[in-house]
């Protein structure tokens, strides 16, 4: 484990106070109680992306903005620089928020009563998206065995050829598994047999264990998969910029871009958020010392934190993800009515499993991508509320 010491992260060890902000993770809660729910950071964005801020807003003018092509140039350079993988700029369409486009898709661009094919525990706030639009959703659950989650395909093989759109999240929320070539691969194969669309959501691509990496669907799809591929993409989870609103779907073929265009118009989205482009491209280009240093941070609250969380909560031994800032702790130690009775009584508000399916209400999500000195309060009021239930 990298030490970190003061010194070295100040920003980062800094407890920033959300309250008065209209934040939807703190807003809602009494005064005292500790959110690691919400997949945001409780760190402040980098300087450059508040610098391009503070420039906009200097203007004084917040009017309507468009997309030009030094957004696609940003992403772009961004994923060959980082990830070595590349895709043409013609291929990249903005949009504001991965759920929206996701609406978009299910009402513009599905049959109706469309069936629909995710893993499970899947991300609810997508999930309520497609389920309003009319859509038939089938999740075939990921299961969990030597350590690790793994997708089922022998599930995924039976049910795939009546599908019309597959939603993949990879790394997956909430499991935080960043999948293998030989998963991608199979996948791609079972995928290249039916005729559904494909959206893989791969909005926490970035935020990678040490020595782990992201490898898209995309760079396993043949030809034909890919004229029926989407991966949506954001620096917002990155770089802790949500509330901006900007992501991009990479879209390699043209027909398809098309499509996805007319649908954007006939959803009504149209410009950015003023402040969405500059803070996107400054994010890109500027600041990933600033995403490496976070990283490192946040690998240290995995080591630091994960085995508390799992020693106090789970049966299973805990296990890091390979990615995300997120840890899916299950609670059968102590049960689910005990945990959320734990929760409740610490004033310590993770994600609970049932909203992510109902079979996973022996889970909880907590966000471990805060100060050290935050998560640890959290943690001992916990491990003081167990002790009082004794």
């Amino acid at each position: 484990m990298m030490r970190i010491t003061r010194g070295d992260f100040e920003d980062l060890h800094r407890v920033i106070n959300r309250r008065g902000t209209w934040s939807a993770k703190w807003e809602t809660l009494p005064p005292e109680h500790i959110s690691l729910s919400v997949a945001e950071m409780e760190f402040a964005c980098a300087p450059a992306i508040r610098v391009a801020i503070e420039k906009a807003a200097a203007r004084g003018i917040y009017s309507y903005t468009e997309v030009f092509p030094d957004f696609a140039s940003a992403c772009t350079s961004w994923f060959a620089r980082r990830h070595g993988t590349e895709f043409g700029e013609e291929s990249v369409v903005f949009v504001p928020r991965i759920v929206e486009a996701t609406a978009m898709i299910c009402a513009h661009m599905l049959p109706a009563g469309a069936k629909v094919i995710t893993l499970s525990p899947a991300y609810d706030p997508i999930m309520e998206v497609v389920r309003r639009c009319g859509c038939q959703v089938t999740e075939p659950s990921m299961f969990y065995t030597e350590g690790t989650w793994h997708i089922p395909f022998d599930e995924l093989a039976t049910i795939l050829p009546d599908a019309d759109l597959f939603i993949l999240t990879n790394p997956h929320n909430p499991t935080g598994r960043a999948f293998t070539q030989e998963e991608l691969e199979r996948l791609s194969e079972l995928l290249a047999k039916s005729s559904c669309l494909v959206l893989s959501d791969d909005i926490h691509c970035d935020i990678l264990r040490a020595g782990r990496r992201w490898l898209p669907l995309a760079r396993y799809a043949d030809a034909k998969l890919r004229t029926r591929l989407i991966t949506a993409l954001s620096p917002s989870k990155s770089f802790n910029m949500a509330g901006l609103e900007a992501s991009a779907l990479i879209v390699p073929d043209h027909r398809l871009r098309a499509r996805i265009r007319e649908g954007l118009r006939a959803a009504g989205f149209h410009n950015p958020n003023y402040f969405a482009i500059p803070a996107a491209i400054a994010a890109w280009t500027q600041c990933e010392e600033w995403l490496n240093t976070t990283l490192a941070y946040i690998d240290n609250n995995m080591e630091a934190f994960v085995p508390r969380f799992g020693a106090l909560f789970a049966r299973e031994k805990a296990v890091i993800p390979d990615a995300t800032y997120l840890f899916w702790c299950d609670t059968r130690r102590l049960g689910a009515a005990t945990a959320a009775e734990v929760c409740a009584g610490a004033g310590v508000h993770p994600s609970y499993g049932k909203g992510f399916g109902p079979e996973w209400h022996e889970y909880l999500r907590f966000n471990l991508a805060a100060p050290q000195s935050l998560l640890d309060t959290a943690l001992q009021r916990c491990e003081a509320t167990v002790q009082k239930l004794r």
